[in-house]
């Protein structure tokens, strides 16, 4: 759920980088309450192989936020 106040402290996760790691993703927590890791990823990779070196189209964490929006709309019945 929400909290009812602001907090500057930020919840830091580790992850040991490995050649099968393609991408960091570091965004706030509106992405994290409507996309899971799982779909995040999904959805970078799919951008990424859309438009391998992110010239075509919008810039990629654009196109991210995009989708975040049409997810958070989704959820509460509205239409982006």
């Amino acid at each position: 759920g929400h909290l009812p106040y602001i907090t500057g402290k930020p919840k830091v996760q580790r992850h040991a980088v490995t050649k099968q790691d393609c991408y960091l993703v570091v965004a706030t927590d509106g992405v994290w309450e409507h996309m899971s890791s799982e779909e995040v990823a999904t959805e970078v990779d799919r951008i990424f192989s859309e438009d391998p070196k992110g010239k075509e189209h919008k810039h990629p964490a654009m196109r991210l936020v995009d989708t975040v929006i049409r997810h958070a709309a989704d959820k509460v019945g509205l239409q982006a």
